[in-house]
C-alpha cells in the first residue's frame, strides 16, 4: 500500500510511475503531515515500491514505467493485469471486478427487463434465465444457462424461506 500523499502527488503531477517525484512536489496539503518516508519519494519511483510490495521484479513491471497512476490502477489493479494469484497468499483465485463487467451486467439486466415488459418479445424469451458472459474470454460463449442455486445462497436458508412464506400468505 502506498501513502495517499504519494499517490496524490503522482496524480497531480501526472508523473510516470517509473520516475521518482520531483522534490518540490513532495508537500503536504493543509491539515496533513508528510510521513517519515516522504524524502525517499524523490529518489525511488513508486513503481519500484509497488513491485517490491507485490513480490514482483522491476522487469515484470517495466511496461508500467511510462504510464500514469490512473492507468495503472484501472488496468493493472482493477483490470487484473498485475495481481497474479501467487502474490495474494491464497490458494484460490481472487476475483477483481472490472468496470466493463459491471457495465455489461447492467446492459444484460436492462435488456431482460425490456423483454419482460413487452408481451411480443416476452413470448420469445428463453426459459434459461441466468446469463453469464466472461468478458475476458473470446467468443462464442454459452451466455444463457438454466437457473440453478448457488451453494450457500441465502435462498436456501430455512429462516429466510419461513419469513417469505409468511409474507406470501
Amino acid at each position: 500500500m502506498q501513502h495517499e500523499l504519494r499517490v496524490l502527488a503522482y496524480l497531480v503531477q501526472r508523473a510516470p510511475l517509473g520516475q521518482p517525484l520531483a522534490p518540490p512536489s513532495i508537500q503536504a496539503p493543509a491539515g496533513m503531515v508528510l510521513p517519515p518516508e516522504a524524502p525517499s519519494w524523490a529518489s525511488v519511483a513508486i513503481l519500484d515500491d509497488i513491485a517490491a510490495a507485490l513480490c514482483l521484479t522491476r522487469k515484470e513491471m517495466e511496461r508500467w514505467e511510462a504510464r500514469s497512476i490512473e492507468e495503472f490502477y484501472s488496468e493493472g489493479i482493477c483490470g487484473g493485469a498485475i495481481v497474479p494469484r501467487s502474490t495474494t497468499g491464497l490458494d484460490r483465485e481472487v476475483i477483481v471486478p472490472m468496470a466493463h463487467q459491471s457495465a455489461m451486467a447492467g446492459i444484460m439486466l436492462a435488456t431482460q427487463f425490456a423483454i419482460a415488459a413487452d408481451p411480443e418479445l416476452r413470448k420469445h424469451r428463453s426459459e434459461q434465465v441466468e446469463a453469464r458472459l466472461n468478458v475476458l474470454a473470446g467468443l462464442p460463449q454459452q451466455v444463457a444457462w438454466p437457473r440453478r442455486r448457488t451453494p450457500g445462497c441465502i435462498c436456501a436458508d430455512e429462516d429466510y424461506q419461513t419469513f417469505w412464506r409468511t409474507l406470501a400468505r
